[in-house]
């Protein structure tokens, strides 16, 4: 999945379609990407890829955040009595709104790759008060993790060489690309 969502921030950065196809291009990478790894549509496969597709995120994810995902719906679901200090709506916003300002000012500019990061550990830091991350220790979703910023010129390069390795092997199970 790390593939198919930095080649989707790839896509939105050189703008040369509309965010709604560049999203479809995406889910279509999921899917095929999908199909490599389990080639039979058994019920609990198709779950799984449902699965996928939702950690690949929906449109808005892409066209309005920029693949960033806002910690919000994180938070409201968290008994703010369970938190060291107050997680705000406004502390949320003033964390992730910059990053949004420069991805609707310019999705190609050099400065999202720093920023990306720097949001992702901000909100990581918001969550920790309350006990938690973005990453699940045990299922990491490549698309909250501050591991994988993909606005970093590098990440791409890095990604094709894993999915050659990737197309040339025969898998059985669930591959770390996914």
């Amino acid at each position: 999945m790390k593939y198919c969502q930095a080649v989707t921030i790839g896509d939105l950065q050189k703008n040369l379609t509309t965010c709604t196809e560049v999203y479809a291009a995406g889910e279509k990478c999921v899917e095929k990407m999908f199909k490599k790894c389990y080639h039979e549509e058994t019920e609990q496969n198709l779950q799984y890829k449902a699965v996928e597709l939702q950690r690949f995120g929906d449109e808005d994810t892409y066209c309005l955040y920029g693949g960033l995902r806002t910690i919000q719906p994180v938070i409201d679901g968290i008994d703010q009595d369970k938190c060291h200090g107050p997680v705000t709506k406004e502390m949320i916003k003033s964390v992730e709104q910059p990053f949004y300002d420069q991805f609707h000012l310019n999705a190609s500019s050099s400065k999202l790759c720093e920023l990306y990061k720097k949001t992702r550990d901000l909100q990581n830091n918001l969550l920790s008060k309350c006990g938690t991350t973005l990453v699940d220790e045990n299922f990491e979703d490549p698309a909250v993790s501050s591991e994988f910023i993909p606005y970093c010129p590098n990440i791409k390069l890095q990604l094709d060489a894993e999915r050659k390795v990737f197309s040339k092997a025969t898998i059985s199970t669930r591959h770390p690309l996914m």
